[in-house]
């Protein structure tokens, strides 16, 4: 679930730059979030000029919001503290290198901890037959690198939902 701003940002993200709107369109579009709510993020995305009024409720597109832009970096380049904006947008980008990194990193990791276990489960069939709790351990990790949920945690929470 996306917070009113993030709405607000990919909708307007997704249109290319010369876009016109109204703001009637942006209500119809995006209907889940407050009128209010809307007005006060339009206005403030003119202040920055993002966006430039072409006519009474009619706006244009000048740039794309950047990714990861939040309210808070958004008020310091309201405000003229443009070094708070750009190390908030850095820090952005930087967050989400390290993330991919993160991500790319485990899996490898995983992989190998799945094919060295592998190896050890004959052995642990020696020791108890099944060697259940090595075999269930190779699960989880597989069930992690495919990045599906656990089918009995998704099934409780579909039905604790309803």
């Amino acid at each position: 679930m996306t917070s009113a701003w993030g709405q607000f940002r990919d909708f307007i993200n997704s249109k290319e730059i010369g876009y016109t709107f109204n703001r009637q369109k942006l209500f119809e579009s995006l209907s889940r979030i407050n009128p209010s709510t809307i007005d006060a993020y339009r206005s403030l995305i003119q202040q920055a000029k993002f966006i430039v009024r072409v006519g009474r409720g009619q706006y244009k597109l000048i740039s794309h919001l950047p990714e990861g832009l939040t309210m808070g970096s958004l008020f310091a380049l309201l405000c003229g503290d443009n070094l708070t904006y750009v190390e908030s947008l850095q820090n952005q980008k930087d967050f989400k290198i390290l993330k991919d990194q993160f991500i790319k990193e485990r899996k490898v990791v995983l992989s190998q901890l799945i094919e060295d276990a592998q190896k050890h489960v004959e052995y642990a069939q020696t020791i108890e037959f099944p060697a259940l709790g090595l075999k269930k351990q190779i699960r989880t990790w597989k069930r992690e690198l495919e990045k599906t949920p656990n089918p009995t945690k998704a099934w409780l929470q579909k039905k604790n939902s309803k």
